[in-house]
Parts: structure tokens; sequence; C-alpha cells
């Protein structure tokens, strides 16, 4: 099968915001998880060599746009329509109902491959799909539709909305001197104190000046609750006022450290 590659303009929007509020130096980074910026269907039946299905008509129009929401929050969305040529006969007739279920798990994987969450889920059978997704530190849908509209004729519809989280409790992050939106890796054994690990999506805030890694080790009381599985935003303060790398939750507790928890994606999803 021939696949006529379709010339795509890409629109990469970085803005780095550097907010100065009593000596606190707040980086905010406006961009794209990996998936919304790499995310191709085309590609993907093409390089997996999917059967019965041709893009060769290419594709009939696209569109992006970048929007500030609420709360510093901002918005990016693309969609892109295919007008494809099927094959209704034979060994390799194509099925819109198994394709659609077979992009669907292909996207997934894409998604758990950039250490992205898939948090939601839903099924129309043949006709279409949606996915929720959480990765670097963004939320986001891709819907997918498609509609056999002649005898040999499918329109494939994609769109993508994904939004940032700045998810940041004001209150709280008045009192701590960094504020990290983080994933929790590991919990381990604890003593008066818990160290658990997490992997850094985001730097919120930062009045110490250090230059964090991409894990970090956490402490909290261990009679007070910790950090959740799954993402959370975090209120630090100096476990050492006299070091740069050992951090503390505020007032040791979760309580007053933690703050816009996202738990981890349970496995089984339901279907319409």
């Amino acid at each position: 099968m021939l696949f006529v590659a379709v010339t795509r303009r890409v629109v990469f929007v970085t803005l780095v915001a550097f907010v100065i509020n009593g000596g606190a130096i707040v980086f905010a980074q406006v961009k794209s998880s990996t998936f919304y910026s790499t995310y191709d269907a085309h590609e993907l039946v093409k390089n997996k060599k999917y059967k019965g299905i041709d893009f060769a008509q290419g594709e009939m129009g696209t569109g992006t746009s970048l929007s500030e929401l609420p709360g510093g929050r901002n918005e990016n969305s693309k969609s892109i329509s295919y007008d494809c040529r099927i094959q209704t006969t034979g060994d390799d007739a194509f099925n819109v109902a198994n394709f659609l279920d077979w992009l669907a798990q292909e996207s997934i994987k894409q998604i758990e491959s950039g250490k992205g969450a898939v948090v939601g889920q839903r099924h129309k059978v043949g006709r279409r799909f949606h996915v929720e997704y959480a990765q670097d530190g963004f939320t986001g849908r891709l819907e997918v539709y498609a509609d056999v509209t002649g005898k040999d004729q499918l329109s494939l519809d994609v769109e993508i909305i994904e939004s940032s989280r700045t998810c940041i409790d004001p209150s709280k992050a008045k009192k701590a001197e960094v504020v990290l939106r983080v994933k929790l890796v590991r919990f381990e054994e604890c003593n008066k104190y818990c160290w658990p690990e997490v992997e850094i999506l985001n730097v919120l805030q930062n009045k110490s000046g250090f230059l964090f890694n991409k894990r970090l080790r956490v402490a909290h009381y261990s009679w007070e609750p910790g950090i959740p599985e799954g993402e959370s935003t975090i209120y630090l303060e100096r476990y050492n006022p006299k070091r740069n790398d050992l951090w503390n939750l505020l007032n040791g507790s979760g309580k007053e450290g933690v703050s816009h928890a996202i738990p981890s994606p349970r496995k089984g999803q339901p279907t319409e």
C-alpha cells in the first residue's frame, strides 16, 4: 500500500515567564507534553503497516491554537482530518471497530512509553474513542472519530486538547521556600522521618537559588501523612537551614505540604 507523505507545519510555542515577588523567582514554562508534540495517527498507521486503509488522499484540514485559562494555566489544541480510502474485500478488508481499537491501544502505548499515565478512556465501538492522560505536568484528551462516508471512503478526525497544570495553593506557597509539581517514585521504611523519592515535573516556585535535579527525596514526620501516589504539588522548607540539598514538607506533613493530588490510574477502564 502506498502512502503519500503529508507536509505539516508544526508550531511550537514556548513562553518563559519570570515573576519576581518578594525576592522569589517563579519559573512558569508553557510548552506541551511529549505526546502532544509528537503524536501523529498517520505515522502510526504507516510505521506499523496497518492494512486496509490508505491515507493517500491526504489531509482535509488542520488547526492549532494556544490560549490562556484562569489561574495562570494555558491550553494547547490541535486537530486534523484525513480523507482515507479503505479496502472492502479480501483478506485485508478494513474493519472500523478493529482499527479504532488498535489505534487506541497504540496511542496508549505512546503515552505510557513517554512516562505518561492514562487517567481515563471511553470507546464507542466502531465510531470513536477518547483517551485522557497526564504527562510532563500536563493533562490532555485525545479524541478520534471515524465515519464511513462512501463505499470505500473513511473520514478520520483526530483532536488533542491539552492544558498545563500550574496547580498551586497560594496560601501554602506563601509559607514555602520551594514549590514543586512531582510524581511519587518510591516510598521506603520510616524512622522518625520518612524520605519518599519523587520525580520533579515542574518547578513552580524557587526562592532558594538551588538547582534541583530530576529526582529528590523529601522528608516528613512518620506519624503525619506524606506525599500521595500519583502526581501532586508539594511545598517545601529546608530540613537543615545550612544546607540546600535536604528538604522537608511544610511543617513536616502532607496536611500543610501537599495539594492538588491526582492519584495513579486504576487498571481497567469502562467502555461505552
